[in-house]
């Protein structure tokens, strides 16, 4: 478990989906294990662009956690249902979704804590997709490191092509040091 949850820090999801081979699916005992299970799985199908999958892997967690370690788990699993969506299109499902989600997030561990920085990418792109720039930019102002230290591959590049949709959006010109900067 713990060397899927570095595959998916390192984008290597050719390892994961050999480890995921080996997974047991889930252990009564340890809910936590189950959550793990399903949310590797969902990774791999988001990315086999499997939204029915990652949406129905999502149904199976719960709303409200019990411990820290699932509220983690429960985050990562709506970071994907989001993404699931955002991957077809539907930007209003996203904010829909993610707005109160972030909203509850950010109150209970701090605007620059890791659950809230895992929803930040993926709402700021929707907002931004909806014409809201302005509120992509306030979405993931002051989180922007964060993001880069504790999340996953595919919400780092988003927080950064929507930074830069943004800056192209607003003509803001690239953020300082940017490499379209140059």
């Amino acid at each position: 478990r713990v060397a899927g949850g570095a595959a998916i820090c390192a984008d290597r999801l050719d390892i994961l989906r050999e480890l995921a081979r080996d997974w047991p699916e889930g252990e009564p005992h340890h809910p936590l294990y189950m959550y793990s299970y399903e949310n590797g799985l969902a990774l791999l199908d988001l990315h086999a662009g499997e939204s029915a999958k990652v949406r129905e892997r999502s149904s199976r967690t719960p709303a409200e956690a019990g411990s820290p370690a699932l509220s983690l788990a429960i985050t990562f699993s709506r970071q994907l249902l989001a993404l699931s969506h955002w991957q077809e299109g539907d930007a209003i499902r996203v904010e829909a979704l993610l707005r109160p989600q972030l909203r509850s997030a950010d109150f209970e561990s701090g605007r620059r804590g890791m659950l809230p920085c895992m929803l930040a990418p993926v709402l700021a792109a929707a907002m931004r997709e909806l014409g809201q720039p302005e509120a992509a930019r306030g979405i993931l102002a002051d989180r922007l490191d964060v993001i880069e230290r504790s999340g996953e591959p595919d919400t780092i590049l988003l927080a950064h092509r929507t930074l830069v949709c943004v800056a192209l959006d607003l003509d803001l010109g690239m953020p300082q040091g940017h490499a379209l900067d140059q």
